[in-house]
C-alpha cells in the first residue's frame, strides 16, 4: 500500500509529521495547542471520548488528520470520476440559496443528480451527486464550501 507523507511546517520548521492513511504512528516532538469550541462540538468530542475509549487530543489528532489527507488528496485529482458534495445552509438566507442556484447552475454539465432535505424549519441539507472530471467536481465543491452562509460542508471522490 502506498503511503502519503504530510509534514505540516512552521516557518520551514517540521514540528509534527503524519503517515497517511492507516497508519497512526505520530513522530515526535507533538505541539501542545489551544482551540476555541463551541459547547456543542466539546461535548460530542467529550461523548465520543467515552465511547471509543481516546483521549480528546487523539480524537481531535484523528479528526485534523483526516481532513488534511482529504485535503491533500483531492487536490491532485485528475481525470474523470463521481463526487459526492454535501452542506447545511439556511434557506432563510436568501443570498445563500441564490448563490448556491448560481454555483449549481455554472456546473449543470457535471451534476448528475441533487437531493434536498428539510432538517428544521430553517436549515436544508443538500447532496449533489457528480459525474465529470474530478477537478471540475472538486472546483464546484470548493466555491460551495466559500460561501457564507454554508453551515457544514463535506466532499468525496471516487475515480472511474
Amino acid at each position: 500500500m502506498s503511503q502519503t507523507r504530510l509534514i505540516i511546517r512552521n516557518l520551514s520548521k517540521s514540528y509534527l509529521t503524519i503517515t497517511m492513511p492507516g497508519n497512526e504512528q505520530h513522530s515526535s516532538p507533538l505541539k501542545r495547542y489551544s482551540f476555541t469550541l463551541p459547547p456543542d462540538i466539546v461535548d460530542a468530542v467529550d461523548s465520543a471520548s467515552d465511547l471509543l475509549k481516546m483521549n480528546r487530543s487523539m480524537i481531535v489528532r484523528e479528526a485534523l488528520t483526516n481532513w488534511l489527507s482529504a485535503q491533500v488528496g483531492a487536490k491532485d485529482l485528475q481525470g474523470t470520476g463521481v463526487g459526492i458534495i454535501s452542506y447545511i445552509y439556511d434557506h432563510h438566507d436568501s443570498s445563500v440559496v441564490a448563490e448556491l442556484m448560481h454555483v449549481q447552475h455554472d456546473h449543470e454539465e457535471i451534476i448528475t443528480s441533487t437531493t434536498h432535505i428539510h432538517l428544521s424549519h430553517s436549515s436544508c441539507f443538500e447532496i449533489i451527486i457528480c459525474k465529470g472530471e474530478l477537478r471540475t467536481i472538486k472546483k464546484l465543491g470548493d466555491q460551495i464550501r466559500s460561501i457564507k452562509g454554508v453551515k457544514y460542508f463535506s466532499s468525496n471522490f471516487a475515480v472511474e
